[in-house]
């Protein structure tokens, strides 16, 4: 079981930090988006506009079409940026350039890296899976606790082939725009294997406690994107990381003061961008927005 989520899922993994689907989105019905309220902003410079856009990485078909304001700014540009290259064969080669990423050696194991209360709700969260702990017990908690989030999300509707990031990555393929990527495959596979034992534990904790209410949680998060509902955003995502305060700046606040000067970079061109993060970089006190507005750009929301 965990074996075959590790080689045909591998693209849910990281992005709990983050399967593939061909659909049409002007198949898709049912959402009406309250306008202005999107969770895209831009920023303009003398030469040009960058569009920042706050993605769902992964996403429910019901929530599709979306917003003709979002669609037309992602017209608008022929350069776009995404975090990362969204490719499953490429993430899951890289992970495997490096076993020690992915499993303990010498006979260590999980029960060795973990605090004991992690363990024991990894246990009873094993039992409803149907998976002895046996098999899992090898490798690190980063990758357990992200296949575990993987079989919820993929129950409840979820999938990465819908998310957002992913509907635009096809769209610029399709259209033969120049993408544009602001971290290495290899910087977010290796961001929590390589972590320290303590901000692996608080991220399988982290896990298997949301997926207790993950079907739930996901819908409420999707409705909060759909209606631009930055406070609900910020209570469904950023509260619950900063219980885990090594992960959170690890995963967010580290991330969003490197992509700054990326998108000052960008500002700088004489073309227009259209950028994807995910939308929990652009909420809260410590965002990719507010510390560019701390540098004196003009944010517009959209």
């Amino acid at each position: 079981m965990l074996n075959w989520y590790l080689g045909k899922n591998l693209i849910v993994l990281c992005s709990a930090l983050f399967i593939t689907l061909s659909f049409q989105v002007s198949e898709l019905q049912g959402v009406e988006y309250p306008i202005p309220k999107t969770m895209m902003w831009s920023l303009k410079s003398t030469t040009n506009t960058v569009y920042i856009l706050g993605s769902i990485h992964a996403f429910h078909k019901k929530y599709y079409p979306l917003s003709p304001v979002i669609e037309n700014a992602y017209q608008k540009c022929d350069h776009i940026v995404f975090e990362t290259k969204i490719n499953p064969l490429e993430i899951t080669l890289e992970s495997a350039k490096n076993i020690k990423n992915v499993e303990y050696q010498s006979g260590a194991s999980l029960e060795d890296n973990i605090t004991p209360r992690t363990l024991s709700l990894l246990k009873r969260r094993l039992k409803r899976y149907n998976i002895s702990y046996s098999r899992v017990k090898r490798f690190k908690p980063w990758l357990v606790g992200s296949v575990l989030s993987g079989i919820e999300f993929i129950r409840s509707g979820f999938e990465h082939q819908l998310g957002i990031d992913y509907h635009f990555l096809r769209k610029a393929d399709r259209h033969n725009k120049q993408k544009y990527f602001l971290e290495s495959i290899s910087f977010q596979v290796n961001l929590i294997s390589s972590s320290s034992p303590q901000v692996q534990d608080q991220f399988l904790h982290h896990q298997l406690l949301y997926n207790d209410v993950l079907d739930v949680k996901l819908h409420d998060l999707a409705q909060a994107w759909v209606t631009g509902n930055t406070y609900r955003l910020e209570k469904l995502t950023i509260e619950a990381l900063k219980k885990y305060p090594e992960l959170y700046d690890l995963l967010l606040v580290k991330r969003n003061r490197d992509w700054v000067s990326k998108i000052e970079s960008i500002m700088k061109k004489k073309y227009d961008f259209f950028v994807v993060v995910g939308c929990g970089h652009l909420i809260g006190a410590d965002s990719l927005l507010t510390m560019l507005e701390n540098r004196g750009h003009t944010i517009v929301r959209h």
